[in-house]
């Protein structure tokens, strides 16, 4: 019997520390209204209501045009340029590097995977942790066609990547461990909130007739609303409205059924209403209705929204929605499509009064204590804060590229001295060794075979290494030749990518490439690149410093300047005065990038390291 972790996140004493003088931005890539629907309302009240400091939003809208709500949504050509629309906005954002954290809210839906799985590559490669908030049921895919083998796994490869996975309930938990062990950072239900201020109490249940019956959601027909009409067809004491919209195509079918069964005084098509309108309406009705057939339903914001109004539920048994609605307290639960079952129900609760307000009542409290905006925010507030800081977090691990003797030489020997000494704790060096061949030493290096294959072995440790997870921080020490910028220019890259700021450690007096032919534009253009990227350049002079200042005009190498470290010298094992000084001008960078990469500034006078 498995066993599931609590469906609460961890009390906020327990939560990492918060500097809340410094703002900690969040990427928020959601769906605002229009269209109506359930992720829609989450974001309105979220952005309307906002998070406690130092947490803000930024939004990234994807809401979709009217016809993506057709099952399963259709890949056009407006679909396409809709998320090449959304993906250039996430990469803009994320590479701007004013953002500690990305909440992605996934849909789960053919076209949508592939949105979410370049989604979080970009988030990724930036270096920006993220949330994976799955809105609906998810379900891995079955099968063994080729589509059914990627989108398994692309979610792998989103799981992988995520600091945390909130899941709507039991269901896609479950779901969500089949692809791997991910109970760690799982968590299984991740409650929609609500605005209570909204939602008034209720004057009661009136003993009248005939039943007043509302539905509010999509008008489509996986949310079982023809289950609905044949409902009222078989009740003639009973008046269903429908609150919501739908594609045309799907709003046309259900009002010629309606035409067809002659339902036309008991069945009312409503339409769209604004949020304020959705609430008159629920507390006009007397019992509301949610007959949904779809197999990836979560948590639907509807039936929170039925519940606070304080309204007895009659709903599918799909999703989260067993998670919800507590029988018999609350209301019944009904296998889907089965017509008898909701006529059953209803009739129950069309004789009984007293019975509809006591689950109303039962509803409303359960929704008030459960669901309220600031217990729901208070909760995923912590799951930020363990995303960005989190706890236990292993030694600040460095990649030290660089090359040891043989042969000798100034790198070869600070790379030595280094080695033996070590840096102050928490740090922790593991060498990539970048050694060459002794004919290397010629001026200029020789480009040959042997010095390609070189090259190429070092990137692929390289690599390895960054794309492991396992270290905080890069520090490149670049060979000033012709055949070490590129090497650098392409261990830089492999760094960023793979989300691992790093230092730049210009060895001999750089010189900016003069000229205008070809390469010399290439190696201009390259090191422009790498010190872009860089969190740190540590020169060896005021010649380096300056030439480098040439290649970053205006603003930027004033931004630059207030990070630059002049080392006068490389260290020496006979002198340790300047080798301890140098040690502290390193353990000093790598402690201001090791913060950097928790994204999260910690408050005055505390550790930097737990």
């Amino acid at each position: 019997m498995t066993t599931h972790p609590p469906t609460h996140t961890e009390p906020a004493s327990q939560a990492p520390a918060t500097d809340t003088s410094q703002t900690v931005l969040v990427l928020l890539v959601s769906s605002m209204p229009p269209p109506p629907g359930g992720v829609e309302t989450w974001t309105r009240v979220l952005m309307g209501r906002g998070v406690p400091s130092p947490f803000e939003y930024d939004l990234v809208d994807i809401h979709a045009h009217r016809g993506h709500q057709a099952s399963p949504p259709r890949l056009n050509i407006r679909e396409i340029r809709r998320n090449a629309r959304i993906l250039w906005q996430i990469h803009r954002k994320v590479s701007s590097g004013c953002f500690s954290l990305m909440h992605l809210n996934c849909a789960l839906t053919p076209t949508g995977a592939p949105r979410n799985l370049a989604s979080t590559i970009l988030a990724k490669r930036a270096g920006v942790p993220y949330v994976l908030h799955l809105h609906g049921t998810f379900k891995v895919p079955s099968g063994n066609r080729p589509m059914d083998r990627f989108y398994r796994w692309a979610y792998r490869k989103m799981f992988d990547g995520a600091s945390s996975i909130l899941a709507l309930g039991q269901p896609s938990y479950r779901s969500i461990q089949e692809l791997g062990d991910y109970r760690k950072k799982t968590v299984p239900l991740m409650r929609n909130f609500l605005d209570s201020e909204e939602f008034p109490e209720r004057n009661g249940s009136a003993d009248t007739r005939p039943l007043r019956v509302v539905y509010s959601g999509a008008l489509i027909e996986s949310k079982g609303i023809h289950t609905l009409v044949e409902v009222a067809a078989r009740m003639p004491g009973v008046v269903v409205s429908l609150v919501g919209d739908g594609p045309e195509n799907s709003r046309e079918t259900l009002v010629s059924r309606i035409r067809e069964v002659e339902m036309e005084d008991r069945v009312r098509v409503v339409g769209p209403l604004d949020n304020r309108g959705v609430i008159e309406m629920l507390l006009r009705n007397d019992v509301f209705v949610l007959p949904s057939r779809f197999e990836f339903e979560g948590f639907p914001y509807s039936l929170t929204e039925a519940m606070a109004a304080g309204l007895p539920v009659v709903a599918s048994r799909v999703g989260a929605i067993p998670e919800m609605v507590d029988v018999p307290q609350g209301g019944y639960l009904v296998k889907s499509g089965d017509v008898e079952g909701y006529v059953d129900a209803l009739t129950t609760l069309r004789n009984d009064p007293s019975l509809r307000e006591r689950m109303g009542r039962h509803n409303r409290d359960k929704a008030l204590r459960e669901y309220e905006y600031d217990e729901v925010i208070r909760q995923l507030c912590e799951i930020y804060s363990q995303a960005v800081h989190p706890r236990n977090r292993p030694n600040p691990r460095v990649l030290l590229v660089s090359s040891l003797p043989p042969p000798p030489g100034g790198v070869e020997t600070w790379t030595r001295v280094l080695k033996d000494r070590g840096l102050p704790s928490p740090f922790e060096y593991e060498l990539v060794d970048t050694r060459a061949y002794r004919g290397h030493q010629a001026s200029p290096p020789r480009l040959n075979i042997r010095e390609f294959k070189r090259n190429v072995d070092i990137l692929r440790r390289i690599h390895r290494a960054v794309s492991s997870g396992q270290f905080s921080v890069m520090h490149l020490n670049c060979a000033l030749t012709l055949t070490g910028a590129p090497r650098n220019l392409a261990s830089a890259i492999l760094a960023k990518r793979a989300g691992v700021p790093y230092v730049l450690h210009l060895h001999g007096t750089f010189k900016v490439p003069s000229g205008n032919r070809p390469m010399e534009r290439f190696y201009r253009w390259a090191y422009r690149k790498m010190f872009d990227g860089a969190s740190s350049i540590l020169a060896l002079g005021q010649p380096s410093c300056l030439m480098t200042f040439c290649l970053l005009p205006g603003t930027l190498s004033m931004e630059f300047s207030t990070r630059f470290q002049i080392i006068n010298r490389p260290p020496s094992s006979s002198d340790a005065s300047a080798m301890n000084a140098n040690l502290a001008v390193l353990a000093l960078h790598f402690g201001w990038l090791a913060l950097s990469f928790t994204l999260l500034t910690v408050p005055s006078g505390a550790s930097t390291f737990n």
